[in-house]
């Protein structure tokens, strides 16, 4: 089971030549508030700072960039299309 941080809504054109399908997503995932992204976002706040950023600057770009850790893809249950019948 996955912890979802935050969500998106996004819409989605159902195929109208299949009566049944299935929706794959990938979704880029994001490193959850531990202490591997802390230290990654130490480290991103020096490199900013070495760089000649503003302290503030460099605080906000570190705390608000997003920290990649994969991939993942997901797959629906099976959709059913209700097709209208003469």
């Amino acid at each position: 089971m996955v912890n979802v941080i935050a969500q998106k809504e996004f819409g989605v054109c159902a195929p109208t030549n299949a009566p049944v399908w299935k929706l794959r997503v990938v979704a880029a995932m994001e490193t959850p508030r531990s202490f591997q992204r802390f230290k990654a976002m130490a480290n991103t706040w020096r490199a900013n700072r070495r760089s000649g950023r503003p302290f503030f600057k460099a605080t906000s770009d570190a705390w608000n960039q997003f920290y990649f850790s994969g991939f993942e893809q997901l797959e629906s249950d099976v959709i059913t299309n209700a097709l209208p019948q003469p």
